[in-house]
Parts: C-alpha cells; structure tokens; sequence
C-alpha cells in the first residue's frame, strides 16, 4: 500500500472516530481526535478546514460558543479555491456559524449566515459524486433545522413546521436516525408550545427510543428534559423533577454545560410550581450564571424570565421588575415573539402587584390591562392555547383587582375550559380557587351563589391534593374555614 493511501486511511479513521466519540457524548476526546486530524493533515487545508469545524461543532455542544465562532470566523480563506469540495465546506461552515448564532440568539445573523450557506450548495452541480451529495442533502437537511429552530422563537409556528417536515423529509431518505431523532424533538417543542400534550409526549419517546438505539446521550439527555416539560406542564412536578434530575445528570456526564444550565433551569420551575421558592430561585440562579458564561443569550433571557415570575410568586416587587426588564431587553433585541408573550403577562402582573401595594395609579391600570391585551393578540395569532389559556387567567386576576368582577367571570370561564382541555392540572386549580374567592366577594344578584362558591373551592383543593402542595391546600382550607365560620 502506498504511503499516500495509508496516511488517507488514517485521516478517515480519525475523522470517523471523533464522530463515533460525539455520538456517545465524550466531546472532550472527540475534540482532542480532531486536533490531531488538524496537525496531521497540514497539508491539506480542506482536511484542516473540516477537521477544525468539526472541533467548533464539540464546542457548540458544549456551549462554549465564542470560542466556536471563533474557530469558525476565519475559516474560509484556509479551504481550497474554486474547488467542488471547497464551496462545499465553505456552505458548511456558514452553517455551522448559523447554528452557533442562533444558540447566542443573534436571529438576523443566524438566518443570514445559514441562507448564505443554502444559496452555495444550491450553486453546486446536481450531478456531483454520490458521496458528495449526500454531505450536500445532509447540510440542507441541518440548515432547514435552524432555520425552522429560527421561526419557532420568532413565533411562527406554521413555517416552523414546514421546515422541521422538510428537514424530516431529507434525513429520512438518507436514514440519518440521529437527525430524525433530534428533528422529532423540536417538532414536539412546538405541540407543547400549542398545549397539545399527547402529540409532544409521542414525538419526545420517539426521540428517546432513537438516541437509546444509537446511543446518544446528548440527545437523550435533551429528550428526557424536553419530557419533563410536558409533565410539569401538565401539573406532575414529582415526575418532571425525576425527568430534569435524569436530564442534570447525563449532562454533567458529557460536560455539556449548555445542557446543566437548562436542566437547572427546568428544575427551578418545578420547585417555583410547588411553591419552594427558595430551591427554585437557587436552580434558576445557577442556569442564568451558565448562560451567561458560555454567552448563551436566548437562555438568560429566559433564565431572567423565570426568575422574574418566581420574584413575582413571593411579592418580591423590586427583583421581579430586575429580571423582568432584562428578559425584556433580551427578546425585544432577538425578535423573540413568542417570549414577549410571556414578558407582557409578566409586566401585567407586576401591575398587579402594585394595585396590591397600593401603589398603582390609574394610568398604570390601564397599561396593565394593555399588556395582557398585547400577549392575548400574539398567543392568538401563533394558536398557543397554553398561552391563550395563561392570557385569560391573568385578565381574570386583573379584573378581580379592579373589582371588574362581571369581566373577571367571563375570563375565569374561559380559562378553566382552557386548561381543563390542555389537562393542565395546577393552573385549572389555580383558576377554580381565585374564582371561588371571586365568586364569595362578588356582591350582585346575578351572583351564581354560595353553591358554585364551595363547589370551585371543592374542585381546587381536590387537585391541590393530587399535585401534593400543602401551601395551597392551607390556603384552601383558611378561605373554606372563614366561609363556613361565617356561615
């Protein structure tokens, strides 16, 4: 054999073996394979090229993306000319500057880097190598991904789709299970999104049952997460917290310190949905100081977010406003529709707090009523019926503090046939007790009466009971205490 074809030989070795040690997650040995593939191959900036992409795809995974990008930056000028494989690397790295820029939640430069990579391989002759384009249709395949990643933030949940089937559609054809796993993730990111549980929960198993097949752990690892979203959303915090701790674990295995600050992240909100806030908070903290280190933009936006809502629990009014005006920077700046949503709900609420404190003029009730008002229009709009759901609740405690309590009936209403649709236990609870207390102080003749008042209250704590928060059946249980006392 001649030297040439044995040094060949070797290089694809390395290459294949640093892809194998990414699959099972020991990014850190598949980072050091590739910077041998890079010393080893000098002479060929292509094999260089590929090999230090390859090393920015571990750092990515990691969520180390400045030292990504800047591995990526300076690429182009290191691949072969005019070459077909040339222009092919040269759309690669486009892509993978896109994906990293879409994790650092910087949108535009995302959306522009990846179509700049989509218009050269489009460019490239269709009657290339078989070899070859299948590399072609699997990049098309990753850039439809991000860009579908890209709609779904933006709110665009119908183009969202489009893209992740025709992603689908490619990797299916070139029986890529890891990318048809990962793409059956992010379509069931979007059926939670839109509170259509039972379709989340199928695609999610069909992500674990790949990544076990083939051993991802990373994927795994985001699968089981994304399965304890459904479940706290559906009001099961004992089998979320077993989800996310699942979740912490495997990827502080891999290193993964992306995939750490998300499971930390998720926790905090279980434990802020059964009232434990000082967990929470901790496990929210440690997901923003992630984000923040590894320049994680779109996650400490909603780590402040997070942080916001569970400061907004315990009345905290000073530190809700903080983290809520920095969450509000983030998505306002990223084009984030669909958080913003959640980012006005907040602002409502703080409102809220201060019609509460005393504190609220009438100008700021009417632009607390405003921002429901916004949220309810975008939640419309992108059909989220969690979010609608979340929307009709918050007008509901709006108009009770106004003492609106004709409007405040329409929206309970509402949300309770919402949620009891969604099968979102805790916020179906949630409504029934603050309409129960709305119903007792409701003083009219068109009042429904003391029947519909025990029976909400009823309802509530039976739930409350189920999901195991003693602070809230305490809560039931004074109001049901006071009533029969004046009774």
């Amino acid at each position: 054999m001649k030297v040439d074809a044995r040094r060949d030989l070797l290089l694809r070795a390395l290459e294949g073996k640093g892809a194998v040690l990414m699959l099972i997650g020991k990014f850190d040995a598949a980072a050091s394979l590739y910077h041998q593939l890079a010393n080893k191959g000098q002479d060929n900036p292509l094999i260089v090229a590929r090999a230090e992409r390859s090393i920015a795809d571990v750092y990515l995974k990691q969520g180390k993306y400045d030292e990504a990008l800047k591995i990526l930056e300076g690429k182009k000028e290191n691949i072969i000319g005019d070459s077909e494989s040339g222009a092919i690397e040269k759309a690669l790295i486009h892509i993978s500057k896109g994906g990293v820029y879409r994790y650092k939640g910087e949108l535009r430069k995302a959306t522009k880097e990846i179509n700049n990579g989509l218009k050269i391989l489009s460019f490239i002759h269709k009657e290339t190598k078989l070899k070859k384009r299948f590399i072609i249709k699997k990049a098309q395949a990753t850039a439809f991904n991000n860009l579908a990643s890209i709609s779904l933030l933006k709110g665009n949940y119908k183009k969202a789709i489009k893209l992740y089937n025709k992603s689908l559609k490619i990797i299916k054809d070139l029986n890529e299970k890891q990318a048809i796993g990962t793409t059956n993730g992010n379509l069931g990111l979007i059926f939670l999104d839109k509170g259509e549980y039972s379709k989340a929960i199928n695609l999610f198993m069909n992500h674990i049952k790949i990544s076990k097949m083939i051993g991802d752990k990373r994927g795994l690892s985001l699968a089981i997460g994304n399965l304890g979203l459904v479940y706290e959303n559906m009001g099961n915090y004992n089998k979320a917290i077993g989800l996310f701790t699942r979740y912490l674990k495997i990827a502080q295995e891999l290193g993964d310190e992306r995939g750490i600050g998300t499971a930390c992240g998720n926790l905090g909100l279980a434990y802020r949905d059964k009232q434990q806030y000082s967990e929470a908070i901790k496990f929210l903290l440690k997901d923003l100081v992630i984000s923040e280190k590894i320049g994680d933009r779109y996650g400490s936006g909603i780590s402040c977010l997070n942080l916001a809502f569970a400061y907004l629990e315990k009345d905290s009014f000073n530190d809700a406003k903080k983290y809520l005006f920095r969450s509000f920077k983030i998505f306002k700046n990223m084009g984030d529709t669909f958080d913003m949503i959640y980012v006005n709900l907040g602002l409502a609420l703080l409102g809220l707090l201060k019609i509460k404190m005393g504190t609220a003029s009438r100008l700021s009730i009417g632009k607390t009523l405003k921002f429901i008002k916004n949220a309810l229009k975008t939640a419309k709009e992108m059909n989220s019926k969690t979010a609608i759901a979340d929307c009709y609740f918050i007008f509901a405690k709006a108009y009770v503090a106004i003492s609106n309590f004709k409007n405040a009936q329409i929206y309970f209403k509402k949300a309770i046939k919402y949620f009891n649709n969604l099968k979102s236990k805790r916020m179906l609870a949630d409504s029934y007790f603050e309409y129960a207390k709305m119903l007792k102080n409701w003083e009219s003749p068109r009042l429904e009466g003391t029947r519909k008042f025990e029976q909400n209250l009823k309802r509530a704590l039976k739930i409350y009971n189920e999901l195991s928060l003693p602070q809230k059946i305490k809560e039931v249980k004074k109001v049901m205490e006071q009533n029969f006392a004046n009774d």
